[in-house]
């Protein structure tokens, strides 16, 4: 079974799509710090949002997830960027965004959510528009960069949904 997997979907031109969820797993830990392949997006798509739930927690203490084409000038740094990667080693706790609750970190929140934390400078991560058809890659690493140390886990499970939308323009 891949170790990242998920899809598709088709709808309404214009009208949000969820995708996903994609399976990432700790199995194919050296394969998911060099990025791996979820989602090919064509030119003019709009990337609306992105999240993560986390079902087994990664034992390990530091293991972080990305996503992006990780091709711009902020590569290695992913969407979420060092600020706000996505943590793996707690599982979430909650069925509303992410547990545990009460802690003063952010967990794993989704991408809409991180241009308001301080990190993020308050610029907007999405929505953003592609403008190449770079495929988008996810990325499980030490320190949540592409090309990071890989992580030494033997057990964790987490799923990664994101948000598009065609424009009608685009048909």
């Amino acid at each position: 079974m891949p170790y990242v997997s998920g899809g598709g979907g088709g709808a309404t031109l214009g009208a949000p799509v969820v995708r996903g969820p994609h399976t990432v797993g700790f199995a194919d830990a050296a394969a998911l710090a060099n990025g791996v392949t979820f989602y090919t997006p064509q030119v003019g798509e709009v990337l609306l949002d992105a999240w993560v739930t986390v079902q087994t927690a990664f034992n390990i203490s530091s293991a972080f997830l990305d996503i992006s084409q990780f091709t711009g000038s902020g590569s290695p740094n992913g969407l979420w960027g060092w600020w706000a990667a996505v943590a793996l080693t707690t599982a979430d706790t909650v069925n509303l965004g992410g547990g545990p609750g009460g802690s003063a970190m952010l967990h794993n929140v989704s991408l809409a959510t991180v241009a308001v934390s301080s990190g993020a400078g308050g610029g907007r991560v999405v929505p953003a528009v592609f403008t190449t058809t770079d495929p988008l890659q996810v990325v499980v690493s030490q320190d949540s960069t592409k090309g990071g140390a890989a992580v030494a886990s033997n057990q964790g499970a987490a799923s990664l949904y994101i948000v598009t939308a065609t424009p009608a323009a685009l048909a």
